[in-house]
């Protein structure tokens, strides 16, 4: 059993959730046993450190335009009964081909976003979703929405494989019983992100600073909303290692995770990895991830009580009770525990296509 890869997510975004979630587990796959082979395109603009460095086979892609590669079938020719598992919403149309489509999210279908950023998704998720043999979710949460928006997708397609969380989060000891004043907000900043209220909450903390992780460079809008709400009381920077994040959580006052729809919600997990407290919403996949190892705010427009959750974290009982539920928390979501259940899966839906 061959299982074939593509890189085309680090193609399309220099950081993200998803590329650090393919990052990692490439890595793993390198390390393990399968007889995996790595189809690469020329255009990698990943920004995540280390590169990855894939020691196993390669083929080089039949190379098309980034704009004609994402929404095409996958035009390289694989072996009779191979597996091919894309970075993104690529299928193989060889009928002798194992498709497997990790799905981590359906902000698309839920409206979530809008334009025709939402129609593309839609449409390259769902041809995806409805020629895979096998389907990966990241979350429960995420596995009843398919089961929901995609009726005729058979549930023993599906499985839950949570992702995993690198080891390099992890509590530091500093010289300082002086608790910080600086919230954190990371990643995207769309409209179901709840940047807005971020912002609102802030406003209403005059004592707090705010530093902005990712998610793209700031608008012009962006910046006049910001600096009328919290004016010299912020920072931006688009990219960090992740040595530097496991600083930077370890350092902060919080996470900061307003929103109030995810597959998943990497950040969550990292900062518990790391010793830090969290404050997020009452979303299905937040409860699920998060479990009762953060403060979760039922109204995610509800300025008053999040502002009363950030400041209740100044009492060092809550605070160290969160942190460590947190590190408890955190230790379920391991690349080690990931990477077995994935090769399982490969192994189960083989079986089930090819009837060996």
């Amino acid at each position: 059993m061959t299982v074939f890869f593509d890189d085309l997510i680090f193609s399309l975004q220099s950081v993200g959730g998803i590329s650090v979630y393919w990052h990692q587990f490439l890595l793993k796959i390198n390390q393990s046993p399968c007889n995996a082979v790595l189809i690469k395109r020329n255009d990698n603009k990943c920004l995540l450190s280390p590169e990855l460095k894939w020691t196993k086979k390669t083929k080089k892609e039949f190379f098309l335009p980034l704009k004609l590669a994402r929404i095409l079938p996958l035009l390289s020719l694989l072996p009779a009964k191979s597996i091919y598992h894309s970075s993104y919403f690529r299928i193989s149309l060889q009928p002798n081909v194992c498709n497997i489509v990790t799905l981590h999210d359906l902000a698309g279908e839920l409206g979530m976003i809008k334009g025709w950023r939402r129609k593309l998704k839609v449409m390259l998720q769902s041809i995806a979703l409805n020629n895979a043999d096998g389907i990966i979710c990241v979350s429960e949460t995420t596995r009843k929405s398919l089961l929901q928006y995609y009726p005729n997708i058979s549930p023993k397609k599906t499985t839950v494989i949570y992702h995993g969380c690198s080891d390099k989060f992890y509590p530091i000891a500093y010289k300082t019983d002086v608790l910080s004043k600086q919230i954190i907000f990371i990643g995207g900043r769309k409209e179901y992100k709840n940047f807005d209220t971020c912002l609102a909450v802030l406003a209403k903390l005059p004592d707090f600073t705010l530093l902005i992780i990712g998610g793209g460079d700031l608008s012009t809008q962006e910046k006049l909303n910001i600096k009328s709400k919290i004016a010299n009381r912020y920072r931006y920077t688009s990219n960090v290692e992740t040595a530097q994040l496991n600083q930077i959580y370890n350092q902060a006052y919080c996470l900061f995770y307003p929103t109030y729809y995810e597959g998943f919600g990497m950040p969550i997990v990292e900062a518990m990895k790391a010793g830090c407290a969290v404050i997020s919403c009452t979303t299905q996949a937040i409860v699920e991830i998060a479990g009762n190892a953060a403060i979760l705010i039922q109204n995610p427009k509800d300025v008053n009580a999040f502002k009363t959750a950030i400041l209740s974290l100044q009492n060092p009982k809550l605070r160290n009770d969160l942190k460590e539920k947190g590190l408890q928390q955190a230790q379920k979501y391991n690349w080690d525990v990931h990477g077995a259940q994935t090769l399982a899966f490969y192994k189960q839906v083989y079986k089930q296509k090819f009837k060996t």
